[in-house]
């Protein structure tokens, strides 16, 4: 996803932003859960603290629910302008139930950037609000900044039916919505999600949902400017949807549809999921061409309804490009083609338009990489013939260009490599030709851009840092550190020092006279091979943690293993993070007598073996070994001979 951004960035960095570039934004790559400043949230006052404070970066965990009742206002949750924040749920409800007039339980202000998750097993956190006395659009969340939701349940509810009541609001920014539960269908009005326009100088608000289950009253969106914005070159909102269910409560209603844009004024373009078969006008959503619809009837709260499962366009697939990069792609030239209508628009955004419509899907094939990429037919159920055809930059020119059938191919739908990859710099164009079986043709182009094939050396020598050796009373260490030419596979720690081999967990600890064996599982990186002899086995040097091992496997997979072996009287090392101990007293009774005296002399004699914090309270002579003259030490002790130790 990244790759791809960077290569429409590339396109367009001299033209200037376009909105539905946050279409190519996969939140996945966010981040923040894992690398934000955590703080655990347990109150209403806490939180909204929080949000209007924040720093860029906090990561909020709910602790518990948090449910409150009023009759305020001035009483909503504010992200600050231009900060980062991201909320856990965690399986909680984050609800508020107010008469007074405040319009949503959190408002995003403008350039701020806001992440819901629900981190709980059970996906079961929650955002409710309950409106009062506000004229206007109620809603659980207000976007003027960006907004992306992983998960969680969200529900609008307008008691005093006053104004509507929405889920979402957008006026600027983006939503971006990946999974979760929203629902609207007892609100007023009833939207799930509402994108609109006030005035042509503003960012136009822009939807992409990916996933996710969506119940409305009437409808599901509805997405409009306040009026014809777009004859000063502004364009509409707009909403993009590639999975997901949509239901409606009212299917009878004879405002019921999918979508509702007002005079056209917006645009929802579908190219997956289950919607309402149809909107209140013919305008207010379109299909990406090449879907399927299945018409079903779904039953949802007793009342059935006419519904379209969508099923994407059948489509070239590839590891480098996903069905999702795929997809968005062709929706933004679908929306481009729209404002090729509309005078000012294009006309102000013509060079960048252009270049999204001629922009062909590429696979980049780096330098090192000695295969072809692996290809596949996306959504084959209703195919019946694939033909696959290729031509090179000479002979490419669009609807004009020459092409070559690769027959050798023909038939393929499986994942498959072609049997040849470029030595030179050179893009080629493949083209795969499919007949569905109701006779309808579909075509689908990509590019393969490979790199002047320059292979990397063999890997000759292989040392693996970042593991720790093991020590009496220690834990086994499975952190190892990948490299650019390989990664790790696995790590696994066995104790062999009898012929029942035991493999090692991370809350295991390792003991005084054992043997323990460490293996390493590495695998080559694309681009990269081990160095193998005359029969292709393996032919490396390599170390662990600076220890010699033994190396076996072929050109792509290794390995590794090495064996310790830990001697009887061996101490726990300075880097072991002990339990707190009093010196002497061994048996940890909080007193030192001649039991612990004992304690050492049968160790000293193997008839037992002292733990890790054992040890380091019997070294009463302060040598670093465990000897009789320990336990005699610990007797002089306790003759009052001594005083200290």
């Amino acid at each position: 996803m990244k790759r791809l951004l960077s290569v429409i960035l590339c396109i367009l960095i001299v033209v200037g932003s376009f909105s539905m570039l946050s279409t190519l934004v996969s939140a996945k790559e966010i981040g923040l859960a894992q690398t934000g400043y955590q703080i655990l949230v347990t109150d209403y006052q806490q939180l909204k603290n929080l949000l209007y404070n924040s720093q860029n970066g906090e990561y909020l965990i709910l602790q518990n629910d948090i449910i409150i009742d009023d009759n305020d206002n001035d009483n909503e949750l504010i992200l600050s302008l231009f900060t980062n924040c991201a909320l856990d749920l965690n399986g909680y409800t984050l609800s508020r139930s107010t008469r007074g007039v405040d319009a949503c339980l959190i408002r995003v202000n403008n350039g701020a950037n806001f992440y819901v998750y629900d981190s709980s097993d059970e996906k079961s956190g929650a955002m409710i609000f309950s409106s009062g006395n506000y004229a206007g659009t109620s809603s659980v969340i207000i976007a003027n900044g960006n907004v992306d939701i992983y998960g969680g349940n969200f529900e609008i509810k307008t008691p005093y039916q006053v104004g509507g009541g929405v889920v979402f609001l957008a006026e600027t920014g983006y939503l971006e919505i990946f999974d979760g539960v929203f629902d609207s269908h007892t609100a007023f009005g009833g939207d799930t999600i509402e994108l609109r326009h006030n005035a042509y100088m503003y960012d136009v608000p822009h939807c992409n949902i990916y996933d996710g289950t969506f119940y409305g009253k009437i409808s599901n969106f509805e997405v409009s400017s306040f009026s014809d914005f777009s004859s000063y070159g502004c364009m509409y909102p707009s909403v993009y949807v590639f999975d997901g269910e949509f239901y409606i409560a009212q299917p009878d209603d004879e405002y019921a549809g999918f979508a509702y844009c007002n005079n056209g004024w917006g645009n929802v373009f579908v190219a997956g999921g289950t919607t309402y078969y149809k909107c209140l006008n013919s305008r207010d959503q379109d299909y990406l061409e090449g879907v399927s619809k299945n018409l079903t009837t779904i039953e949802y709260e007793g009342k059935k309804g006419y519904y379209y499962e969508i099923t994407p366009p059948t489509m070239i697939g590839s590891e480098d490009l996903t069905l999702t990069d795929r997809l968005s792609i062709e929706l933004m030239k679908m929306e481009v083609s729209f404002y090729s209508k509309k005078g000012a628009v294009y006309q102000n955004n013509q060079e960048m338009f252009d270049a999204i419509l001629s922009y062909t899907d590429t696979i980049e094939v780096p330098a090192a990489i000695e295969e072809s990429p692996l290809l596949w037919v996306e959504n084959t159920d209703n195919v019946k013939t694939v033909s696959w055809y290729m031509s090179d930059q000479e002979h490419f020119d669009g609807k004009n260009t020459l092409w070559s059938e690769l027959g050798d191919y023909r038939g393929s739908v499986l994942p498959f490599r072609f049997d040849f990859r470029p030595q030179e710099d050179t893009t080629l164009y493949i083209r795969c030709l499919i007949t569905t079986d109701d006779g309808k043709e579909l075509e689908d182009v990509i590019a393969i851009h490979y790199e002047e094939f320059k292979p990397n050396p063999p890997i000759a020598s292989v040392e693996v840092a970042g593991v720790t050796a093991p020590s009496v009373g220690a834990k086994p260490d499975f952190s190892v550190d990948d490299t650019q030419m390989y990664y790790i596979n696995g790590v696994y720690w066995t104790d062999v020092t009898t012929s029942s081999h035991i493999n090692l967990k991370e809350t295991d600890v390792f003991e005084a006279g054992h043997t323990y064996e460490l293996q390493v599982w590495l695998r080559a990186n694309d681009g990269y091979k081990f160095s193998t002899d005359s029969d292709d086995w393996l032919d490396i040097t390599a170390t662990i943690g600076g220890k010699e091992a033994e190396a076996i496997g072929n050109e792509i997979a290794a390995i590794l293993t090495v064996t310790y072996t830990l001697s009887d009287e061996e101490k726990p090392t300075e880097s072991q993070d002990p339990e707190e101990y009093l010196l002497g007293d061994v048996d940890g009774d909080g007193k030192v007598s001649v039991v612990d005296a004992t304690l050492v002399q049968r160790h000293v004699a193997k008839l037992t073996t002292l733990e890790a914090t054992q040890l380091l309270a019997a070294d009463t002579y302060k040598d670093g070994e465990i000897t009789v003259v320990d336990a005699t030490t610990i007797q002089r002790f306790v003759a009052k001979l001594i005083t200290e130790f």
